[in-house]
């Protein structure tokens, strides 16, 4: 039920669900290479292109081809010597692409066989890739309207004191990616998961006391999904000291690190 961070390209879900692989899936994983092999095929169906234009654009090179690993590999028996050349340049690009997009076939099939284990095959299948990576990894912006609805309060925070009112404000505020940096800075992972059945437990915003809650910052305690908010009673401050717990404090070793410590203002000129 949990989001998983497995942020893995297209590539890898179409191959453990039995899909067919094209260039644009490997574009994800090397662009370089792709456009490389895209200018070379465009080169071909040139009509001004010459023999010796072609060797002074992309000369020197042989049908090899290098690995994920950095190994360097024949792309066809004897390719160590076979120089590219505008004849054999169709050639040279569909073994590139027969070597690239099968070069991860073993340890995709290995996660599926692992998979298998858990979730029948025929059963995953029948979701497109777009789907199967939901399904993993959830969605990568923030539904505030799930999260509101999956929040608890400590008293004497509730969903219409003051200071929670600001804190929603500010969440709404927030740009997507800093909504995931304080869900990762209250629970350790910054996606949620899909519905509301799929949480292990809810988030939970509790009071902190402190002397200064304007001067002070939030703490987090991500096994629990629970942060303590000082009673802040303006929104810049909130935003401000916020904004630089999820930024600064993103380790677990460091929950409850912030807190009741103050930041010096700038001196107005």
């Amino acid at each position: 039920k949990a989001a998983l961070p497995f942020h893995l390209p297209s590539m890898v879900y179409k191959k453990i669900l039995g899909h067919t692989v094209r260039p644009l899936d490997l574009k994800f994983i090397d662009k370089f290479l792709v456009d490389y092999l895209q200018s070379l095929m465009k080169a071909t169906r040139d009509s001004s292109m010459t023999i010796d234009l072609f060797e002074d654009l992309y000369g020197d090179r042989h049908f090899m081809t290098n690995s994920i690993d950095g190994r360097e590999l024949e792309l066809k028996p004897g390719g160590r010597t076979q120089e590219l050349t505008l004849d054999n340049c169709a050639e040279f690009v569909e073994l590139m692409y027969a070597y690239h997009l099968s070069e991860f076939d073993v340890q995709c099939a290995a996660i599926a066989r692992g998979l298998a284990t858990q979730v029948p095959l025929n059963v995953l299948r029948v979701f497109t890739w777009n789907q199967a990576e939901l399904l993993v990894t959830g969605r990568n912006e923030v539904d505030l309207r799930l999260l509101r609805e999956m929040t608890v309060y400590d008293s004497p925070f509730t969903e219409s004191h003051p200071t929670m009112r600001l804190f929603w404000e500010m969440m709404e505020e927030f740009t997507p990616a800093e909504r995931s940096m304080m869900i990762k800075f209250a629970w350790s992972r910054d996606r949620l998961p899909l519905t509301a059945a799929d949480f292990s437990s809810k988030f939970k915003i509790t009071r902190l006391h402190t002397s200064n809650p304007n001067q002070s910052f939030p703490q987090a305690h991500t096994c629990f999904f629970t942060i303590d908010v000082p009673e802040y009673t303006d929104l810049e401050a909130m935003t401000q000291r916020c904004r630089y717990a999820i930024e600064n404090c993103t380790s677990i070793d460091n929950d409850g690190a912030a807190g009741d410590f103050q930041v010096e203002e700038d001196d107005e000129e």
